[in-house]
């Protein structure tokens, strides 16, 4: 506090003046400090003392100003103990589980220099072996199911975004599989044709419309392991046609069945209603199809022309034509196209002529005789197929078994319908599909002398085609919220079936344990990013914490609401949520996995709309309270004389809490009176009874009171000085006087503790004072915070100068920032703005408290701890028309502020030492709190200037110059990091900066 001086003179003036006044009185005396004599030292003496007169004299004021604030109880504050979450973690995971009771002591530091600090549990908590196995969050309106945790991590250091659909995989699947081996065996190009009946109350005509759109629906095929997509994918007649240039479905397993495969999936059902169907058929249809191979004579023939019983015909005669595509297409109609022409051989038997015996005289010789050379053609031909035990006959329209009589030629079409019963067999070198063709007639074809009229197949090309409603598939199943059905029959029995569905409902998180949760309570800590916490709502206000409902999945199948105490607020700030765990919970399988699950209901859908995602740093199981002090053993006192301004000292100094118990035996209290009555239910009577059951002492609670001013002379009031350990009692005017006792008059229970060595960095705290069976590791997940030593006296002389000034009523904005400062010593500083929200947007009828907490490193934490009380405070000493969620307590809005900076120098020596020392330099003079010229910090709505880093650098004792200087801030809030130029930045007046990135180039030359 600056108390204007009454004398100003100093030691310098002293002397001077003696000096002065000596040689007007004493010529002859020479006084010198040089060599001075003992004159000279009396002199000096003297000044001496003077100047300790005159400091004596100029303390009149501010010591007249402590007694003044003294006479008004204007105590100075004891320390503030921290506050934090500890986490415990057993030894082994066979163990069933451990039960740590409250007040339990841990320790933090090694107990050397610094010393050990204590913390205690504030209640009690059961150590659980059950583990976190698994987050999901199901969006329906988003139509995501997304894994933010799968249980592989530690859960304690992953970053997990709760009611965020773009946080882990997104399982969320609208499929629908459906195959058949014959039908769907396609190689090459192709078209297939679906034909879909909807359901009765479905969606009607549009279904024929949604499936066919690209932009919602993708028609694949299962092709070695994986899904394709097809070419085109349209309607045409009524039919969903899927067609494809180069499009390959061969039998393949596909979800533990061999078959072939087509799917269809959803791209998104967040627009689209359920889209359901009565039934399915398929047809295929496929034209110009070339065999694989023909064999004729175990002679592989050319495809485009070949003779398939040889140029001279000969009973049982074989042809083997192969295509797997046509002729494994069971119930087909296949169609063999070709072109028919024939090839003549003649034959004939010449019987060898014998030699001429030529005689004189001769007969005529016999006409030579003509034998007519008979046609020999395929007079018939059967066809056959391999059913797996043989070949069996296959029968043709269109006269397949005289087709090659030579009774017919050009183009020819030759149909049957493909047997069910067909099944591949190995042919020379080929496993696939065969017909084959044998001739079995032929007339003539035992004459020594004919005519062969060949058959010769050109352009043999094979087409097939499913005619009337087409096929059911084998096999159908539907994929929708990660659940396969099989929807088979359904669709068999005309029964119908849904394709695809979408979520319904509200936005769902899911936590699974992997284990009951044995013991109950268990506590959980959810470490909750200070980025999505909602600074700017009160706690009063309406709407400001989201509606959240807890479930359990029960043995009754159903969820039931979960018991719960949460801290929270909603997954806005981070704190503990203690489940209370009923016997019934039992596991079940939620979107492919079992787990004992509970839910988390966003009943607002506040996360969605309001687009806020409340990060989680990591979640702690088995997490408790703590606080730094150090619960007491109970001390007795003694009351030996009865007199005015009795007192008594604790042997311990900085009080948190205690209790003060008065035996009041013999004391005129009946037990029927209302007031025996009313500290029975406040429970500040105990009575206790010796080994033979005779009363040994009635223990009555006294009350703390700040003065006795108040106080009656029947009040049992007691005033406490936390810092020193005193207690004071009335005067039998002002408050009663402990009665005088021979026995043990006074007991008090008290904790100890506090002050800024408990704001410790996670992981201080870590061990127990007492070993406890079965517990492996204790540590703090989070900082401590809050911690903060006595009250300076210069600071209660301030306090107290703005008690005179506000009377403890927040009026004007400097009375709300002194208050502020009054409600909490852990605050830097503090500004008030009315009218205006933290956003810098006007905002009639609010105060806007903005605090900076000392603790900046752990700036989020230290303010969520204050921010409930400073409000609580704030608005007990404002108006009523500002208590209605009008005062806002907010952080800073902080802006990082980056400096790049060349610095130029003359020598190449140290120029590491010199950019190190530049960069330190910058951090120093932005830091909010201990920067600035004068190391005192920056006000809020104050960010360092360009001119001011300018300045500040080039004070440095450095030879060199600087060359250029950039500065931009970006939000520290914001997970994008945009950067922007000081000067192109928005007035607000809660800006606050901190530290960003900061290059520093040092050039030499």
């Amino acid at each position: 506090m600056n108390v204007p001086d009454i004398d100003r003179r100093t030691k310098r003036d002293i002397i001077e003046k003696i000096s002065e006044l000596a040689r007007s009185y004493l010529p002859e005396w020479r006084f010198t400090e040089e060599n001075p004599d003992i004159g000279s030292v009396i002199a000096m003496i003297f000044a001496d003392m003077f100047e300790g007169t005159v400091k004596r004299y100029n303390n009149v004021l501010y010591k007249h100003h402590i007694a003044f604030l003294n006479n008004l109880d204007i105590a100075i504050k004891p320390s503030v103990p921290a506050k934090g979450v500890v986490c415990f973690e057993q030894s082994a995971d066979f163990i069933t589980g451990v039960y740590v009771p409250s007040k339990t002591k841990l320790i933090a530091g090694t107990g050397g220099a610094g010393g050990s600090v204590i913390f205690e549990t504030q209640r009690s908590v059961f150590v659980t072996p059950a583990k976190i196995s698994g987050i999901i969050y199901h969006s329906p309106a988003n139509d995501s199911i997304a894994v933010a945790y799968g249980g592989n991590e530690d859960i304690t250091a992953k970053r997990i975004s709760l009611f965020d659909i773009n946080c882990g995989e997104n399982i969320q699947k609208h499929f629908f599989a459906f195959c058949h081996r014959f039908v769907l065996n396609v190689n090459g190009s192709c078209g297939i044709r679906l034909a879909f009946q909807h359901s009765e109350g479905g969606i009607g005509n549009k279904l024929m419309e949604c499936i066919s759109d690209s932009r919602r629906m993708r028609w694949l095929y299962y092709c070695s392991g994986e899904w394709k997509p097809f070419d085109y994918a349209g309607i045409e007649e009524d039919f969903i046609v899927l067609k494809g240039d180069n499009v390959s479905i061969a039998e393949e397993e596909y979800e533990g069945y061999r078959s072939c495969w087509i799917g269809c999936e959803a791209v998104g059902m967040k627009d689209m209603e359920p889209l359901g169907i009565k039934s399915l058929r398929i047809k295929t249809l496929k034209e110009d199809i070339s065999p694989e191979v023909i064999y004729a004579d175990d002679t592989e023939q050319a495809i485009e022309k070949f003779q398939p019983f040889g140029e001279e015909l000969s009973l049982y005669r074989e042809c083997y034509i192969a295509c797997r595509e046509a002729f494994s297409k069971a119930n087909a109609k296949v169609t063999l196209c070709f072109t028919l022409s024939y090839t003549e051989l003649e034959k004939e038997f010449i019987l060898p002529v014998p030699p001429v015996e030529w005689k004189l005289i001769m007969k005529k010789p016999e006409e030579a005789y003509y034998i007519e050379k008979l046609p020999v053609v395929c007079d018939r031909v059967i066809w056959e197929y391999w059913n797996g035990l043989g070949w069996a006959r296959l029968d043709l329209d269109g006269g397949a078994e005289t087709v090659f009589n030579n009774s017919r030629s050009g183009e020819i079409k030759l149909s049957f319908r493909c047997p069910e019963s067909i099944r591949a067999i190995p042919v020379n070198a080929y496993d696939t599909h065969w017909i084959r063709m044998r001739l079995v007639s032929s007339k003539n074809i035992f004459q020594t002398n004919c005519r062969h009229y060949a058959p010769v197949i050109s352009g043999l090309r094979i087409e097939y085609c499913y005619e009337g409603s087409g096929l059911l598939p084998e096999r159908a199943l539907a994929w929708n919220n990660t659940v396969n059905q099989d929807i088979t029959q359904s669709l068999a029995s005309g029964s119908g079936a849904v394709l695809f569905r979408g979520g319904q409902g509200k936005n769902v998180l899911y936590i699974g344990f992997d284990r009951y949760p044995e013991g109950s309570p268990i506590s959980i800590y959810f470490n909750i990013d200070g980025k999505s916490a909602s600074d700017g709502k009160s706690s009063g206000e309406t709407g400001g914490v989201p509606v959240l409902e807890w479930e359990y999945y029960s043995s009754a199948g159903k969820w039931k609401e979960f018991k719960l105490s949460d801290t929270t607020g909603g997954f806005s700030d981070p704190g503990i949520v203690t489940l209370i765990i009923p016997e019934d919970f039992a596991d079940t399988e939620i979107f492919g996995r079992k787990c004992f699950w509970l839910r988390i209901t966003d009943a607002d859908n506040e996360n969605v709309s309001s687009r806020r995602v409340p990060s989680v740093q990591g979640i702690y199981i088995n997490s408790v309270e703590v606080l730094n002090e150090e619960t007491m053993e109970e001390e007795i006192f003694f009351v030996e004389e009865k007199k005015p301004g009795f007192s008594i000292r604790l042997s311990r100094k900085n009080i948190i809490s205690l209790k003060v118990m008065v035996n009041e035996q013999g004391a005129s209290l009946s037990p029927s009176s209302d007031e025996y009555l009313d500290a029975v239910r406040r429970h500040d009577i105990e009575i206790k009874k010796d080994s033979q059951g005779n009363v040994s002492g009635v223990w009555r609670a006294w009350d703390e009171v700040d003065s006795f001013i108040g106080s009656r002379p029947g009040d049992r009031h007691y005033i406490v000085d936390r810092i020193t350990g005193e207690i004071l009692f009335g005067d039998g005017k002002k408050g009663m006087i402990p009665q005088k006792r021979y026995d043990e008059a006074i007991r008090v229970l008290y904790s100890s503790g506090g002050g800024k060595s408990g704001n410790l960095s996670p992981g201080s705290i870590d061990r127990m004072a007492d070993a406890m069976r079965f517990i492996g590791r204790v540590y703090n997940p989070a900082s401590t915070h809050g911690g903060s030593n006595c009250e300076d006296v210069d600071a209660a002389v301030r306090r107290g100068a703005n008690i005179l000034k506000h009377g403890g009523r927040a009026v004007t904005e400097e009375d709300f920032e002194a208050l502020a400062m009054e409600a909490s010593r852990s605050i830097a500083r503090v500004k008030c703005v009315s009218n205006i929200n933290r956003e810098g947007v006007f905002s009639p009828g609010q105060v806007t408290v903005a605090v900076l907490m000392e603790e900046f490193d752990n700036c989020h934490s230290a303010f969520l701890a204050q921010k409930e009380s400073i409000e609580s405070f704030l608005r007990d000493k404002a108006s009523c028309t500002l208590c209605n969620g009008r005062i806002r307590v907010v952080k800073p809005v902080f802006l990082k502020v980056s400096a790049k900076l060349w610095f130029k120098v003359k020598t190449a020596e140290n120029i590491y030492e010199i950019q190190r020392r530049v960069k330190e330099k910058i951090m120093g003079f932005i830091d909010p709190v201990k920067g600035n010229f004068n190391n005192c910090g920056w006000n809020i709505g104050e960010l360092p200037n360009r001119a001011q880093i300018f300045s500040y650098v080039k004070s440095m004792d450095i030879e060199g110059s600087i060359e250029r200087l950039i500065l931009t801030v970006s939000d520290a809030e914001d997970a994008a990091g945009v950067e922007t130029h000081m000067a192109d930045l928005a007035y607000n007046p809660f800006y606050m900066g901190i530290n960003g990135q900061h290059e520093v180039t040092v050039i030499y030359g």
